[in-house]
């Protein structure tokens, strides 16, 4: 096979063409790693000034009084006196119904199951029924985890019930930012779609929702 030539900073090499092709897609990566990076950037500071509204507050802080009621600071330790997975199941349960009323949605259906060491839950949303769904594992093996996850899960639902009934009153600019997102989601289904997936408006708004949450139970 011909060798081929290429110039890289004035001076002319001759590789394989094996090489060559080796460099191109070096040299695109390169540029891809390099606009990915600017775009992380730019999310950042997107994420950081990303402001809830006023209802917000008073659901995370709804939330909190909540789960310090229930749990009185210790999750893992009430998750502990419960001897079998039937009742830590149960109990989830009560949670999830309990933190769903005080954000003012309505939960038909809530299940657990074995949904790999990737993903920690996801929201059900349909018109005619709203749920979640919560991996068994997170749930036996991190109770503050699987928590957070109801927060995170419930608030999708949360904005899925605002676009069909505004009952909480969003600004049109906030149901415009979810309703895109809604129709234009980013799954994540391996390691290349992640920043993808956790730059989205809805995961975004969710992610620190929950965090908001914990942070005002633990100050």
């Amino acid at each position: 096979m011909e060798p081929i030539t290429i110039i890289i900073g004035g001076a002319v090499l001759l590789v394989s063409a094996v090489t060559a092709a080796a460099m191109k897609y070096y040299a695109a990566v390169k540029e891809k790693n390099r606009q990915i990076s600017s775009l992380q950037t730019a999310l950042a500071s997107f994420t950081q000034t990303y402001q809830f509204e006023n209802v917000d507050n008073q659901i995370i802080s709804n939330c909190k009084d909540y789960l310090q009621k229930i749990f009185g600071g210790d999750i893992a330790g009430r998750y502990a006196k419960l001897s079998t997975v039937e009742k830590k199941e149960q109990f989830t349960k009560d949670v999830v119904n309990g933190l769903a009323k005080e954000m003012g949605v309505d939960v038909n259906d809530i299940k657990f199951e074995d949904l790999g060491p990737y993903m920690r839950g996801y929201a059900q949303t349909r018109q005619d029924s709203i749920g979640i769904v919560i991996n068994r594992a997170v749930l036996l093996s991190d109770p503050e985890q699987t928590v957070k996850t109801i927060c995170h899960e419930l608030r999708h639902c949360l904005q899925f019930c605002s676009l069909l009934d505004n009952k909480h009153g969003y600004s049109d600019a906030r149901l415009a930012q979810w309703l895109y997102s809604w129709e234009h989601y980013q799954s994540c289904e391996t390691d290349a779609d992640y920043c993808g997936y956790v730059a989205q408006v809805i995961e975004l708004d969710a992610n620190l929702f929950a965090n908001s949450v914990f942070n005002a139970l633990n100050s």
